[in-house]
Parts: structure tokens; sequence; C-alpha cells
């Protein structure tokens, strides 16, 4: 850039190997950020850089405490993300920066290297919101060509509500699970992780692109065969579970479908999605008491889209979750 060689480390938060498929960093080891940094920086300046960056899926205060414990290490720039925070500040020697969420707001330093005394002899850095009048025409112009190839199928109309139903709210919860109890007549029960519910379901019209940013991962359900007692561990100690099939009264869980309390000795059929059977979100203990579990190729959104497809729903009609 500008005749100067940029050196670029990335950093990604240890929380990875359980917030995604476990199966896509099966092979890669997550270790301490300064160690890993520590063992990074040597192999950029090997190739003669003049700066060097930290780009990290990393929130703010952990940052700053890896900041300080590297500020020997000479880099001028730690980007922050993950938890969507909005700030550009100097922490010892580093400008550190954070670009807020959703592109409302960015960040921005620029520097100034002195490259016959290999010194950055000025830092500059800002926060702004982010605001065009006229859209970017390279930008405008790569969303068109893909855009113009999936909104056929994007914009296939499914229902019509006249309220907003919350990602985090019972009501939308309960649909998504139960549509999959619908599918599968065979089955208890369903659980799915509130982490795969993206967005609120909006008001007005809902369409296929509506549901997939709902739910947008590749996920597949898996059925699988669960006695009581793993049931009972993976919702009451899960991360965050969407439960459909059982009812919970006081301390006990009731089968919806049989009025029966949930048996630690019998066993069930159990719906869960593919991130939860490879053991995101720490649900291994569904792989681990069945590892023979079905794959269903079903997307996990697909019986949802479905559900909101028969429900006949218009302006004068419009959607119902209960």
């Amino acid at each position: 850039v500008n005749e100067l060689r940029v050196g670029i480390i990335g950093l990604t938060t240890l929380d990875t190997p359980s917030a995604t498929n476990p199966i896509n960093v099966q092979d890669l080891d997550f270790i301490d950020y300064e160690m890993a940094l520590r063992e990074t920086l040597p192999l950029v300046q090997a190739q003669d850089t003049d700066i060097n960056l930290v780009i990290a899926h990393v929130c703010v205060e952990p940052l700053e405490r890896l900041i300080r414990n590297t500020r020997d290490l000479d880099i001028a720039l730690f980007g922050a993300g993950h938890c969507n925070e909005l700030l550009s500040r100097r922490v010892h020697g580093s400008v550190l920066l954070s670009g807020g969420f959703h592109f409302t707001a960015y960040a921005k330093a620029s520097f100034t290297v002195d490259t016959e005394r290999n010194v950055i002899s000025q830092r500059m850095f800002t926060i702004h919101d982010n605001e065009y009048a006229t859209d970017n025409e390279t930008i405008a112009g790569i969303v068109h060509s893909w855009s113009s190839e999936t909104e056929e199928i994007l914009s296939e109309k499914l229902a019509y509500s006249d309220r907003v139903f919350e990602r985090r709210g019972e009501e939308l919860e309960q649909a998504i699970v139960n549509s999959w109890l619908l599918a599968d007549p065979s089955a208890d029960i369903a659980i799915t992780n509130a982490g795969g519910i993206r967005i609120d379901l909006p008001e007005g019209i809902i369409d296929v692109g509506t549901v997939m940013a709902l739910m947008p991962f590749d996920n597949t359900i898996i059925a699988t065969e669960l006695d009581g007692a793993t049931v009972h561990t993976v919702v009451e100690t899960g991360t965050r579970p969407v439960v459909g099939g059982l009812i919970r009264r006081g301390n006990r869980w009731i089968l919806s479908a049989r009025g029966e309390e949930l048996d630690d000795s019998k066993t069930y059929r159990v719906l869960v999605n593919s991130f939860m059977y490879a053991g995101g979100d720490g649900y291994n203990i569904i792989p681990e008491t069945d590892p023979d579990g079905f794959d269903t190729g079903i997307n996990y959104r697909q019986p949802f889209q479905d559900w909101l497809s028969a429900q006949n729903t218009s302006e004068q009609n419009p959607l119902r979750l209960n």
C-alpha cells in the first residue's frame, strides 16, 4: 500500500469451535490470543513488513488486554469485532478500532510511516456514521448481478403478518420447532438452538428471502434416539435450547402429545439440527448418546417455510403463531 509492505494477522474468538459447526474446524487448534500472536508475528516480520496490523473477530475488552500484554511487539493497529462496539482510540502505542454494527457506522485509521527511521510518525483515528447519498457503482453492480439471479426464488410470497414476532419470543420459537414435529409425526420432541434464529419475523409480506434471513444456515434436521435422562440434560443445561413437544410444569417435563411425564429410562425420537449434532454450542451429549443419528437432508428452515405457506394468510387473515 503506497509502496509500504503491510503485514496483516487475523485472530478469531476462542469460542469459534462451539459457535460454528465443529466439523468445520476439527483440524484446527485454537490457542491463547497472545501465544498465537507471538508465534505468528515473527513469520510476518520475516517478509520485511513496514507496518503490522491485527484484524480480530474478538470483543474490545479482551483485545485491550491483549494490547497491554503485547505492547512490546509494536503492532500499529488492532481491529475489534464480534461485539459490535463502535470506537477508535489509542491503547498504549497501538490504535484500537471497532466498527459498530450492521454497517451503520465505521471506524477509520491512517498512518504515516517514516521508512528511513522505520517508525510511525503520525496516527489518525476517527469514527463515522455510514451515510452515503449515492450507491457505490462497483459494489451496486456486484450486488445486482447476484440479486437478479436469486430474486425470483427469494421473492416467492409465503405469508402476511400484521405484527412483528421477535426472534427471542416464545411464539416464534415454538412455531419453528412445532413445524418440525408436524413434518415428522413419528418424532416425540424437537430441539433447536436459539442462535440458529437470527432476526425477528417482520410485519408485512413474508417471502422465502425473509425465512432464509431468519434461519440462514445450511443446517439439516437430524433424527436421533435419546433416552429421557439425556433429553433432561439437553433441555435443562444446554445453550439456549428451543424445545417443542415438551411442556414444563414446575420441575417436570410433560410430553405434549401424550400428556405423559418424560421418563429418564425411556427412549424418544428427538429431532435436532446438524449444528447441534456436531457438538455445536456444547451439545456433545447428543452425538455421544446416539452416534447413529439419521440425517434427513431437510434444511432446518424448510418445515417452517412449508407451514407458513400452508396458513393461507393475507391482509384480511394475517399470520397467527399460536
